[in-house]
């Protein structure tokens, strides 16, 4: 006679499950809600958050225009949106506004200021104009389901700002 081993027949494939109709009532435990930041050049991309969101449906939360110095300034907006997984996404898109009120003709008679011509680089003036970096700096994942779109951009916009993130409504720029 063949000696029986528990891995033979004591597995939980035939065995008896008490719940209704032999399922198994596991319930799984909730996972535990995260924040992450990606605020600083050092910080690892969470771009890959922006799949399964609607290129149209994001919503913004705040922009302004920034400026720290005559040398270092642009323009900022942030936006919210849930994304298929479930996880709130914070994008942010920044641009050059220094370019806004130049001409083509300014382009072609080189008046420029340094900032212009460096912001300008090998592009056309339309090429220039339209470039801006878009990346999510915030993802809030496993969130509560009921969570709002109201409470995911003041947590999201919170978290960015404490990561070293612009922070654009402290002049009553609020929305």
């Amino acid at each position: 006679m063949a000696e029986r081993t528990p891995s033979d027949s004591d597995s939980s494939e035939g065995a008896k499950d008490p719940s209704p109709k032999g399922r198994s009532r596991k319930i799984p435990e909730p996972a535990t809600p995260q924040i992450r930041t990606a605020c600083r050049s050092d910080s690892p991309s969470l771009d890959e958050h922006f799949a399964g969101t609607d290129p149209d449906g994001w919503k913004l939360v705040a922009e302004s225009d920034w400026s720290e110095s005559m040398y270092h300034s642009g323009h900022i907006a942030y936006h919210v949106q849930r994304n298929a997984a479930g996880a709130w996404v914070m994008r942010s898109i920044a641009r050059d506004p220094c370019l806004d009120d130049v001409t083509e003709e300014d382009v072609e008679e080189g008046a420029l200021t340094d900032e212009q011509f460096e912001a300008l680089g090998d592009m056309t003036l339309e090429e220039a104009r339209a470039e801006e970096e878009r990346k999510v700096v915030a993802v809030w994942l496993n969130p509560p389901r009921r969570s709002s779109r109201k409470a995911a951009a003041k947590l999201l916009y919170d978290a960015v700002v404490a990561a070293g993130g612009m922070d654009i409504m402290t002049d009553g720029d609020e929305d």
